[in-house]
């Protein structure tokens, strides 16, 4: 992820990845009711079934604020917990397309 504000950002535990199915089987003839939320891990999660835990106060993953022209690189940002600093993985219950949202908590100043 990159940051065009002008500030930096910390993300918040409560920072989560939404999804959505869009269709319930091969034909896509029935909704998909699947909703599931995967909240920040730690990026030293490496393996989707062995979470490593946010921790926001000693390990804050930071957006570095972007500069006059434009960000100054990117920040690899990992989702996987069941709720917010959990070590519990969450996961798919089928294999099918999804929508996605990245839903943002930050604990930096509003301006």
């Amino acid at each position: 992820m990159t940051n065009n504000a002008i500030y930096p950002i910390t993300l918040s535990k409560y920072s989560d990845l939404y999804l959505i199915c869009e269709r319930y089987g091969q034909t896509g003839e029935q909704d998909c009711e699947n909703v599931v939320d995967f909240f920040v891990s730690d990026d030293r999660t490496v393996n989707p079934s062995s979470i490593v835990a946010y921790d926001e106060v000693n390990r804050p993953i930071v957006l570095p604020a972007a500069e006059p022209n434009g960000p100054t690189g990117s920040t690899i940002v990992k989702y996987g917990s069941f709720i917010p600093s959990s070590t519990t993985p969450n996961k798919l219950s089928m294999a099918t397309p999804y929508l996605f949202f990245l839903v943002f908590s930050t604990k930096s100043k509003v301006w």
